[in-house]
């Protein structure tokens, strides 16, 4: 690239880069196309990890619920004693009855 050079415009001095538009915009225009380009390359192989897919959430069958009959249940973690039908959550939302079982959705 170009050298760094100093130019006296009244008091002050103001630092001239020598870079053209022509090379910014194909600076980042390469840089645009490596970031683009690097899962087609395979290079995101660590953030796929993070990545939330969709419909793969881990559910577990809690232990901390009461049966009370016609598929409903009771939850038994918090003070509140959420009473759960088939097929709805407690009021905390992370917990689903399904099938008269208790399962944690986190």
């Amino acid at each position: 690239m170009g050298h760094i050079s100093r130019k006296k415009r009244g008091a002050r001095y103001i630092t001239d880069n020598s870079l053209t538009k022509r090379e910014f915009l194909k600076f980042c225009g390469a840089g645009f196309c490596i970031f683009c380009g690097a899962p087609l390359l395979g290079l995101s192989e660590t953030s796929q990890a993070q990545t939330v897919k969709k419909g793969l959430i881990g559910t577990r069958l809690s232990p901390y619920f009461k049966k009370l009959g016609g598929d409903r249940v009771q939850c038994e973690l918090c003070p509140r004693r959420c009473r759960v039908s088939k097929g709805e959550r407690g009021l905390c939302r992370v917990r689903e009855n399904r099938e008269g079982q208790y399962y944690s959705l986190v």
